[in-house]
């Protein structure tokens, strides 16, 4: 598998950093794919997602985290808010492939299955937009 290219999900290491280990030095011995995260920022030229970082507004995050995605081998999805009248409070964005899919009723009666495409993926990131006009991730699992 070339650097860069292919799919992570299968071989992805699910990563959970708190507030506690948010600094660079926390990040030193994580491996997504077999490689090492800061080889495979470089080599993809993209940003990884750190707990702190800031964003002008919701649509910003959703773009950055969907960069990033891309760039490792998945998709995003919207996946939980919370409002306050219209304003968004808290937002989780999480991987297409995340949970499983319940179990058909139906299995007696259906004759072609569709392809299984939730898989359990844990990719996350949460974003918290209380107490001023930016959004900050507050979690992040890789």
């Amino acid at each position: 598998m070339d650097k860069g290219t292919g799919d992570y999900n299968t071989s992805k290491q699910i990563i959970e950093l708190n507030k506690a280990n948010s600094g660079q030095d926390a990040l030193d011995d994580i491996t997504v794919g077999g490689f090492m995260v800061d080889e495979l920022v470089t080599t993809l030229d993209v940003k990884v997602p750190r707990l702190g970082m800031e964003f002008e507004s919701e649509s910003a995050t959703f773009r950055f985290y969907n960069d990033y995605a891309k760039a490792t081998g998945f998709g995003v999805i919207m996946h939980h808010v919370h409002r306050q009248h219209t304003r968004v409070l808290d937002r989780i964005f999480c991987c297409e492939c995340e949970g499983y899919r319940k179990k058909d009723k139906r299995d007696l009666h259906v004759k072609c299955h569709r392809p299984e495409t939730r898989t359990g993926c844990g990719a996350k990131m949460k974003i918290n937009g209380r107490g001023n006009d930016t959004y900050t991730v507050v979690e992040f699992i890789a």
